[in-house]
């Protein structure tokens, strides 16, 4: 299950990472592409991500790739980091150390972390699943207390082949559920796709992804993630292995969706906030820009 689309772009804005250029209209599927640049993952105070909307210094921004509009859904968020979008329709944000639902003019507090609150994703079903800098936490039912499904508190990268309780994780910076229903984390200081399997609670490494970032798994099972240090989309088959690469190299790519009808949206996080859209005959094309 993915994490949400609505009819609507997804994506990522980081504040502080230098703007994007324009993209060749060109859509590749190959590999052995050239490491581009060494990037360290950014520090979660400072990026907001987006899935079904866009948010941006304290606000939560809906955009509308069609008609290229921006409005505002929300507004005096406490550092907003990320968005997912549940079963039900309800807007959940990661903002500082809590977990909020705006579902009304008030944001209400469905749940917080002393180690902070970044990506998350919503499902199987009606849980909800969000990252510290050294845990992942199911939220069942979307409500109550969370609960650590990954992670033991310390950084590192040990523990595949094991319970995921018992592995380290170091400072994941995407989340998503596979077809089969596992939990998909970016653990990106670990360099690693990483997956939870739904019914053992092991975790194992998918795929090595250098600086793993935003993650989407499309209607027929794949997987796109993106390459943090390549500056790339990664597209692999659920198992793990790399089809290729989609789109060209982009400027500071952070998150990516696949729409239903094969559209793959990108952000290039930066105070230009570019968000792309690669249509299935490789045009490229931007949708929008702070």
């Amino acid at each position: 299950m993915r994490r949400g689309w609505v009819g609507e772009q997804i994506a990522q804005v980081e504040e502080h990472v230098g703007g994007g250029g324009p993209a060749p209209a060109t859509r590749q599927h190959c590999v052995g592409q050239p490491r581009v640049e060494e990037r360290q993952p950014p520090p979660r105070r400072q990026r907001a991500d987006v899935v079904g909307e866009r948010v941006r210094s304290e606000r939560s921004l809906r955009v509308d790739p069609a008609a290229a509009a921006v409005g505002v859904v929300a507004s005096g968020l406490p550092r907003p980091y990320a968005v997912a979008r549940t079963p039900s329709g309800a807007i959940l944000v990661s903002a500082g150390n809590a977990l909020l639902r705006l579902d009304g003019a008030t944001p209400t507090t469905v749940a917080s972390s002393g180690d902070g609150i970044g990506p998350l994703t919503a499902g199987p079903g009606a849980d909800l699943h969000f990252a510290s800098e050294t845990h992942v936490f199911r939220l069942a039912g979307g409500s109550g207390t969370p609960v650590a499904v990954a992670g033991t508190g310390v950084e590192g990268g040990g523990g595949d082949g094991g319970p995921a309780t018992a592995a380290q994780v170091a400072g994941p910076h995407g989340l998503g559920i596979a077809a089969d229903g596992a939990l998909l984390v970016a653990d990106t200081r670990n360099n690693r796709l990483r997956r939870i399997d739904p019914g053992t609670g092991v975790i194992t490494t998918l795929a090595a992804i250098d600086s793993p970032f935003g993650i989407d798994v499309a209607a027929d099972g794949t997987i796109y993630v993106v390459d943090g240090t390549a500056s790339r989309v990664v597209h692999l088959t659920a198992a793990g292995t790399r089809i290729g690469l989609v789109g060209p190299a982009f400027r500071t790519p952070y998150d990516v969706e696949a729409a239903p009808d094969g559209t793959v949206y990108l952000l290039e996080a930066g105070p230009s906030g570019r968000i792309k859209r690669i249509a299935a005959d490789g045009t490229v094309t931007t949708v929008s820009r702070r």
